[in-house]
């Protein structure tokens, strides 16, 4: 069975308050039965809006964030809701709308941006999730605030990668016994 292969891409700058996430995750399960596992994850997981339409599919997550601090190391958690929209025909083939804020506020970085399945091989492919993430705090907010926003957020992108790998692979792994 293959391992994930999770990465970074450097971080580029949008404008003096943002930056941009590129994070990817490899899923042992092929493309097309991913996209299809994934729309029903999402579809599972909608809720009711005021109207009666169905919104968005919600998860939390509580992302940990390791922090060196003298001859110790804290791990911070914040608790985050993360939106998935259902997905919509791209260039690129279905693409899902994703965002993510602290549950409850807070000094968190928002993120605003879209995942994506891309075909690795016959019986596996890659997640992506890319997009903007915002300041750590409203205003001009010091660089230590930005670098410890930016942690989070990338640890919050990778649990969030490894939730649906997870769910993804699973669903795989019970779709080839049954058939």
């Amino acid at each position: 069975m293959r391992t994930s292969r999770g990465y970074d891409r450097p971080v580029l700058p949008l404008e003096s308050t943002s930056t941009e996430l590129d994070q990817r995750m490899f899923v042992s399960c092929p493309a097309n039965a991913a996209l299809i596992y994934l729309s029903d994850f999402v579809r599972a997981r909608r809720s009711a809006c005021d109207d009666g339409k169905l919104g968005y599919a919600q998860l939390a997550l509580r992302p940990p964030v390791m922090l060196s601090v003298i001859e110790a190391e804290i791990v911070l958690q914040r608790d985050v809701v993360v939106e998935i929209a259902p997905a919509e025909n791209a260039e690129d083939g279905e693409t899902f709308g994703v965002t993510w804020a602290p549950a409850g506020g807070g000094p968190f970085p928002r993120f605003r941006g879209s995942l994506r399945v891309e075909r690795d091989d016959a019986r596996s492919c890659c997640l992506v999730l890319q997009g903007c993430c915002g300041p750590a705090a409203a205003g001009g907010s010091r660089d230590s605030e930005q670098a410890l926003g930016h942690r989070i957020t990338v640890s919050a992108a990778r649990m969030f990668l490894r939730e649906l790998r997870t769910e993804l692979e699973t669903f795989n792994r019970f779709e080839e016994r049954t058939i």
